[in-house]
């Protein structure tokens, strides 16, 4: 379970989006449920909670990990937008098999030889490396196996690190019709996706701008608007690793005509 808190109580109401995201664990090895939503701040209210189911299985391995992501505040603004979150192994590790005894041979001759000998190994594989990680708070969850594991352990590669959001900056070039949408550069990022909505929360999106593809660049020309009326927009940084998490939210307001 994760807590979210704020820093002090306002008489607003508050709301954040949150996500899970892969880290050692991940959902296609089953190792927990994704979840994601919004979490809602009752006026004077300063903590709410976020419940992620962890997946038993029988496998050797060390322990894993995985991230819960804030984005998108309403009336806030995030402090630390990540928690994470450590699957702790409790498995024991399998038997080893030991290396079977050769069958001794003897040679006659007419001064006798004893016979030879041969002394069984085993061997073990070597106890794979703890990962450790630091973040403001870290919850844990503790995986408990159904069934004595029978297999030998598979060695989990290490994760590349999920890119960091980039920087949404002011827009520029505001007309009645239109604005360009400015953000930083991300190190390691191989393009961007660029989100514009009527509303802060981002239930409702401009056409053609919910997660679009803008290439490698750090700015974006959004065209056939409205005049004198809010948009919001944010973005995200994208490699060959995956997505990082949303960017800021910029509100901005087109002209009037």
């Amino acid at each position: 379970m994760f807590i979210v808190t704020l820093s002090n109580a306002t008489n607003q109401t508050v709301t954040v989006n949150y996500f899970t995201s892969n880290g050692t664990a991940t959902t296609a090895d089953s190792d927990y449920s994704s979840t994601s939503g919004t979490l809602t701040f009752a006026a004077n209210q300063t903590s709410e909670t976020i419940s992620v189911s962890v997946n038993g299985d029988n496998k050797f391995e060390p322990n894993e990990t995985f991230t819960v992501n804030l984005s998108s505040p309403v009336n806030a603004v995030i402090g630390d937008g990540q928690g994470l979150g450590t699957i702790i192994n409790d498995d024991a590790a399998p038997t080893p098999t030991p290396t079977p005894t050769p069958t001794p041979t003897a040679t006659f001759t007419p001064t006798p030889t004893p016979p030879a000998t041969a002394t069984p190994t085993a061997t073990q594989p070597p106890p794979s490396p703890t990962p450790t990680a630091t973040a403001t708070a870290t919850p844990t969850a503790t995986a408990t196996p159904t069934t004595t594991p029978t297999s030998t352990p598979t060695p989990t590669p290490t994760p590349t690190p999920i890119l960091p959001p980039p920087i949404a900056t002011s827009a520029t070039n505001v007309t009645s019709s239109s604005f360009t949408a400015n953000w930083t550069a991300v190190s390691g990022a191989t393009g961007y996706r660029l989100d514009v909505s009527t509303q802060s929360s981002f239930r409702k999106y401009v056409s053609g701008c919910q997660n679009l593809d803008v290439g490698n660049v750090t700015s974006c020309s959004v065209t056939g608007l409205s005049a004198h009326k809010a948009y919001y927009y944010r973005v995200r940084a994208y490699n060959g690793s995956g997505t990082s998490p949303n960017s800021n939210v910029i509100q901005v307001k087109t002209k009037r005509r």
